[in-house]
């Protein structure tokens, strides 16, 4: 596992499986992780209820696939780790056709002034009102905005209204300004 800013995984750092969960569950005491496994495993929980059961970044378990249950999910600290299946794979749906997929991570990028929250307001603006082509189109939909960069009521609702939609529709997470 590699983390440039996940806490409480230091920045540019990796982690093994066992690295992981030793942060996670003890505190990043290897100790303590390591005399907890031992005694899981020694009453009996099997290696499934142990770091070696979890897949973490590239590193990937050398157990056979008959050890474990593939429909079992393996809590770790505020994670939750399954084994991926075949039978499970299932095609992505988008909120906007082959751009913005529903149900997965969406990040915009890019410099200052280029225009990543005029797109965001007009993509919300069409979700509100069902007008983006996708999974909702001819279904307004609601919108959860999350980033700290513009601010809800002087920039991105504004913006949301100029661009036809309905804000009413529209959640963002707080964002605070000073003068400097």
């Amino acid at each position: 596992m590699f983390s440039s800013n996940a806490p409480p995984f230091e920045a540019r750092t990796s982690y093994t499986r066992f690295g992981a969960f030793a942060l996670l569950e003890h505190g990043g005491d290897y100790s303590a992780a390591g005399r907890f496994l031992a005694a899981q495993y020694r009453n009996g929980a099997g290696p499934e209820s142990s770091a070696a059961s979890y897949t973490y970044g590239c590193s990937t378990t050398t157990s056979t696939a008959d050890e474990f249950d593939p429909r079992v999910d393996f809590k770790v600290g505020p994670f939750t780790v399954r084994r991926m299946r075949e039978e499970d794979m299932r095609p992505h749906q988008w909120a906007h056709q082959d751009l913005i997929v529903i149900g997965g991570l969406n990040g915009i990028t890019g410099t200052g002034g280029a225009g990543k929250g005029m797109f965001i307001a007009h993509e919300s603006a069409g979700w509100t009102r069902g007008k983006v082509p996708g999974c909702f189109y001819g279904q307004p939909v609601r919108v959860l905005i999350v980033g700290d960069e513009d601010d809800a009521d002087s920039d991105i609702t504004p913006r949301i209204v100029a661009a036809g939609g309905n804000p009413d529709m529209v959640r963002s997470s707080p964002t605070t300004r000073a003068c400097h």
